[in-house]
């Protein structure tokens, strides 16, 4: 969509001169679209004993990239399989070394495990510098401008804290990680930054955990009551009770987890802006979200995996259809390309094979 044509939304602006467009994100993939894609990768990731699996991840992300549409223009992943490929054959290299080392030298094991811990703010910042780097709009790179020393303060010194404060201080670390991600990010010559208030974020997990721990009394005192009128039943019938309590409590776990992945985001996003005049916002609902992921968990449990791709494809529909851009007219179209350099992908890597996921 182009800013000629008619918008979608016009909202009223204090320039009568600079009327404010709302361009909502649009995501155009479809499930049966991305299971052709992802069972190719799959088999041949197999077949290659893993070592495709660089160019199933450049694949897969180019597809997301590709179908997200913002005012008419989709995104693009530039990064080729190269880089991946050094990265993953580092990381695997040293995970298969780590392997070896645990079965015949547990102290070489942990010395090695040690130094994992001691490089994974590296391994943040490279994998956040990476891909940024290789991701573009309208023909403009993303560049990530954070630094390795807070990358270093943030991932590791903040997280030592926690055993020391009980535990109260993980709110803010959360909060100190989103400012991290979000603050320095560019468009081109765009600066984007937020503001996140850290009363929002102890609020947000307070809320979680009182929700999720009256939830699991509730279980429990159900249970409770379902054991003692059975009476003297069989072992084995109590503990098919005690098992099946776990149903609503993995429930109950996966809502006050999608609570503070919402809420968090909820708060990111509204208060998240591009230069002085673009701003975001989010409809993202907690309910909508979690009947989302328990009905992928359930439809990827009775099809042995294969609904994945739907899954996915699912997921990232909702979130990223539930966040709309406002800008004044034609400040979408200034943005100036700026140069980086080329980029390692052993960050990106890594963070792909410990589940860990950077935010773009």
């Amino acid at each position: 969509m182009s800013c000629d044509s008619t918008p979608p939304d016009v909202a009223a602006s204090p320039s009568l001169h600079s009327p404010t467009f709302h361009y909502p994100l649009e995501f155009h993939g479809s499930g049966s679209e991305y299971f052709r894609i992802w069972i190719v990768n799959t088999i041949l990731t197999i077949c290659t004993l893993g070592l495709y699996w660089p160019w199933a991840k450049v694949r897969n992300r180019r597809y997301f990239y590709e179908n997200t549409i913002l005012d008419g223009d989709a995104f693009a992943f530039l990064a080729q399989p190269g880089p991946l490929l050094r990265g993953y054959l580092i990381i695997g290299g040293a995970f298969i070394f780590y392997n070896l080392a645990a079965q015949f030298a547990p102290v070489a094991a942990s010395l090695l495990l040690l130094g994992f811990i001691l490089l994974w703010p590296w391994l943040f910042y490279k994998a956040l510098r990476f891909r940024a780097r290789y991701s573009a709009w309208r023909g403009v790179r993303w560049s990530f401008e954070g630094t390795l020393d807070r990358s270093y303060f943030v991932n590791l010194f903040m997280p030592i804290l926690i055993p020391f404060t009980l535990g109260i201080i993980f709110p803010f670390i959360q909060k100190q990680k989103q400012e991290y991600l979000w603050s320095n990010l560019r468009l081109g010559e765009k600066d984007f930054s937020t503001r996140l208030d850290t009363g929002r974020f102890y609020a947000i997990y307070l809320t979680a955990g009182l929700l999720m721990g009256v939830g699991f009394v509730a279980i429990a005192l159900v249970v409770s009551v379902v054991i003692t009128a059975v009476g003297d039943a069989q072992p084995e019938i109590l503990a098919g009770i005690t098992m099946l309590a776990w149903i609503p409590g993995m429930l109950i776990f996966l809502f006050g987890s999608t609570y503070i992945y919402v809420a968090t985001f909820q708060h990111t996003m509204n208060n998240f802006s591009l230069g002085e005049d673009i701003r975001f916002s989010t409809s993202l609902d907690t309910p909508r979200l979690a009947w989302i992921q328990c009905s992928n968990i359930l439809l990827m449990g009775l099809t042995l995996g294969l609904f994945f791709p739907w899954a996915q494809v699912r997921r990232a529909r909702y979130i990223l259809s539930s966040i709309t851009v406002s800008a004044p007219v034609g400040s979408l179209e200034g943005f100036i390309g700026s140069h980086s350099e080329e980029q390692s992908g052993v960050g990106d890597v890594a963070s792909d094979i410990f589940d860990f996921e950077v935010g773009f």
